[in-house]
């Protein structure tokens, strides 16, 4: 008697795929530095650069966006190209580096400083690392499907789509330490450019354009099959995907709204006497707490607690938004109309103490940590089969950016005060679609038939045959 056996399909994770995550996050969180700069010190820059403006500032956000928009089509197609995700992410690397050196030309040419020229240079350098969001933002759940195993996955899209955030945190906590008078502008913008060379040599050292081994079915299943269909197809599909729209729609709101609010905050904090240093380490701590739970806890919630609930957790994660952004309503500026009092000079529904400004603050930012993470992998999982994570990642991250700017337009064309009661409504128009949008797992269980299956044929190979 002889048996003929085959060892059972073993999908084995990449040692490198923790390097090729700290790199990828690294250079996401110095894109959103650069992007953040002349925010994180608005007045000092102002005096520094005397044709820069608080409505240059706003402008400069606003091209991020803008940027992301322009070049995402671009980008998603180099994607689908052979060794597409490698290309791209070094490409990104070196659009952040070379914006951070061509913004420095205003300071290393004194006559170009005062006039026209600057906004020019600085609005070149801030384009060219907008073009980088599109090439990371949009890659998040792609990566951590490429690069790890099933019960990592979640993990690693918490940490690629939360260091992005981690940009503004440095920016808070460093940035107004270091440009803490205007003649210290060019310490802030060198420490720029140094951690965007750290972040060229970072992906350029090692990032290979896949992992020696797949980690998990979908590698070989579901992301190819998708990527097999036109991109029009995908298109098509995802039009008709209820879920998809409701998530893809709500969430991209919330997350540009949020976006844009965390890079005013210090504008909006200075009309109730707080200091740049001062809305700088709220700034930090609110970017901490988003980042703990973006990496530590939204991972394992989905992984262990809410596998199957992704859903309820969405409406959690929503109901805590709609709560911390109705108290933040309450204590930060609003125009003067309705029940507003002037406390100190501001118009707020309540008195803004500094301990209940910081507890409220804190809390949205821990909350928001939850959301990002939980939307990749809810899209991830509503859209598997349909269209490739590269392309949803980006409508996502499309949406995002189109609300960042509409937002920053808003607020540029009426009052500042306005952003908190945008937020508020955005958190409710989100709350309101998850609960009436649905969550199919179309990957989770396309992934348990291909294991099954492929567990099948080997049980059958191993049948044993006379001789």
């Amino acid at each position: 008697m002889e048996s003929h056996e085959s060892a059972p399909p073993v999908f084995k994770p990449d040692p490198s795929r923790i390097w090729v995550l700290c790199a990828f996050s690294f250079l996401s969180a110095i894109q959103c530095l650069t992007w953040f700069t002349y925010s994180a010190v608005p007045q000092n820059m102002i005096a520094y650069f005397p044709s820069v403006s608080n409505r240059f500032i706003d402008f400069t956000l606003i091209l991020g966006t803008i940027g992301y928009l322009v070049s995402i089509s671009f980008f998603q197609w180099w994607n689908t190209r052979p060794g597409g995700m490698r290309q791209t992410v070094i490409a990104g690397a070196w659009l952040t580096f070379l914006g951070n050196v061509i913004r420095l030309v205003p300071m290393w040419v004194p006559s170009l400083r005062d006039g026209a020229a600057a906004l020019w240079f600085i609005s070149a350098g801030q384009s060219l690392n907008a073009c980088t969001g599109s090439v990371i933002l949009g890659l998040v759940s792609e990566l951590s499907i490429c690069w790890f195993p099933v019960n990592e996955r979640s993990t690693a899209t918490g940490i690629a789509f939360t260091a992005n955030g981690m940009g503004t945190l440095i920016g808070f906590l460093a940035l107004p330490a270091l440009a803490d008078t205007p003649a210290h502008v060019p310490r802030a913008m060198y420490f720029n450019l140094g951690l965007a060379a750290m972040a060229l040599v970072g992906v350029l050292a090692h990032f290979p354009v896949g992992p020696r081994t797949p980690p998990s079915v979908l590698v070989v299943g579901g992301e190819q099959a998708a990527s097999s269909v036109s991109a029009a197809a995908q298109m098509r599909a995802l039009a008709t995907n209820f879920a998809f729209m409701s998530y893809f729609v709500a969430g991209g709101l919330f997350m540009g709204a949020f976006s844009s609010w965390a890079g005013i905050l210090t504008q909006i904090l200075a009309q109730i006497g707080w200091s740049n240093a001062q809305a700088g380490y709220l700034g930090f701590a609110q970017g901490a707490c988003s980042l703990v739970t973006g990496v530590f806890v939204v991972g394992p919630l989905i992984d262990r607690v809410f596998t199957r609930s992704l859903r309820a957790l969405a409406i959690l994660v929503n109901a805590g938004l709609v709560v911390g952004f109705a108290v933040v309503t309450l204590l930060l500026p609003l125009p003067p109309v309705g029940g507003a009092r002037a406390y100190d000079g501001a118009h707020t529904l309540l008195p803004h103490h500094r301990v209940a400004v910081w507890s409220a603050l804190v809390f949205c930012g821990a909350v928001y940590g939850l959301m990002g993470p939980l939307y990749f992998e809810i899209v991830a999982e509503v859209t598997h089969g349909q269209a490739t994570q590269a392309l949803t990642g980006s409508l996502l991250m499309a949406t995002f950016n189109a609300t960042t700017m509409l937002f920053l337009g808003i607020v540029a064309a009426l009052r500042i005060e306005y952003m908190n009661s945008l937020m508020l409504a955005a958190a409710v128009v989100s709350l309101v679609a998850a609960v009436v949008a649905p969550v199919p797992y179309r990957r989770q269980t396309a992934e348990a038939a291909s294991l099954k299956a492929a567990q099948g044929s080997v049980n059958n190979e191993r049948t044993p045959l006379l001789v």
